[in-house]
């Protein structure tokens, strides 16, 4: 198993590489192509000294993040079209004005980026644009999501508690099956939003309207 610490790597180092089970410890990836990079398995924080590594304005066009620890790294004004974190440990990852966008080609959406499984807990998404983004099956706990737009994102089954959904866009957005915790339908503008049957009974009640039996 490979392992690195404290090191600064050359801007196309990792472009294209596959890593299995490597370990980075407070590494400095900012800047950096890591176009079609995977890494899987890898850790990226040191639980003893606390230390993760930097991301900031790397180029992250389908790199893939497979069950890799990303703890507390910094993603802030990183360019990742196609982007995939997948069944990974993210909390208090720092992700603001990082750019998510979807490669297209002749006006056609070909791959949007996608987050899935993951723990997102007080992760920040401050000023980011996930619209149309792939965000199925994570935790949303205490996550900072100011100014950060979740228009026509998948979000299903993802568990918001708590979290605070005034500070986000969510229109046309997928919410079915996820934990909505106390999202409160008088102060959060849901338009065109999607939810399930029990979603919308728990929104009646709060609204204090009983639906027939």
């Amino acid at each position: 198993m490979k392992a690195y610490r404290a090191q600064r790597f050359a801007i196309d180092q990792f472009k294209g590489v596959r890593m299995d089970h490597a370990t980075f410890i407070d590494c400095d990836f900012s800047a950096t192509d890591l176009s079609g990079a995977e890494f899987r398995g890898c850790s990226f924080h040191d639980v003893q000294s606390g230390k993760s590594c930097n991301f900031n304005s790397a180029l992250l066009k389908n790199t893939l993040f497979d069950r890799c620890d990303l703890t507390r790294c910094t993603f802030r004004s990183a360019v990742a079209p196609a982007l995939a974190i997948v069944d990974c440990r993210a909390q208090e990852a720092d992700f603001r004005n990082a750019r998510f966008l979807p490669i297209e080609s002749d006006g056609q959406l070909l791959f949007a980026s996608r987050i899935l499984r993951s723990n997102l807990s007080h992760a920040n998404f401050s000023g980011v644009v996930l619209d149309g983004c792939h965000l199925q099956g994570n935790r949303w706990a205490g996550a900072i999501s100011i100014g950060t737009s979740f228009r026509d994102a998948l979000l299903n089954d993802g568990v918001f508690h708590p979290f605070d959904w005034s500070t986000a866009d969510f229109s046309h957005a997928d919410l079915r099956g996820s934990v909505l915790g106390d999202l409160n339908p008088r102060e959060v503008m849901l338009l065109e939003v999607r939810l399930d049957e029990e979603q919308i009974a728990s929104m009646l009640l709060r609204l204090g309207i009983v639906s027939p039996m």
